[in-house]
């Protein structure tokens, strides 16, 4: 089986960004979610492709360089990733 390959994304410097490197590893989060479904937590992989996203900075301050996400695009980042596996989009919330 080939692995999908990391998609170029965008610096995660706002809601737009994130959104979009979300939508972007979809297929990623296809391919893992047999793996984790097994193993019962993120692949190393999957948090590789989060952390490259921006989802776990998506809370960080603007202060400490961070997108400062309010809470209504927090719950865009989270409804994305949910079509498409509702575990990762719970373990970026929960950890974000």
């Amino acid at each position: 089986m080939d692995t999908i390959q990391m998609p170029k994304l965008a610096e995660p410097k706002d809601a737009a960004a994130i959104i979009a490197n979300c939508k972007a590893i979809g297929p990623i989060i296809d391919e893992e979610a047999p793996e984790m479904d097994r193993i019962g937590y993120l692949t190393p992989r999957m948090k590789e492709v989060l952390v490259a996203a921006g989802c776990f900075r998506m809370c960080f301050p603007a202060r400490l360089g961070g997108p400062a996400l309010g809470f209504r695009d927090q719950v865009k980042v989270i409804e994305v990733l949910a079509r498409r596996d509702g575990s990762v989009a719970w373990n970026v919330k929960i950890l974000s």
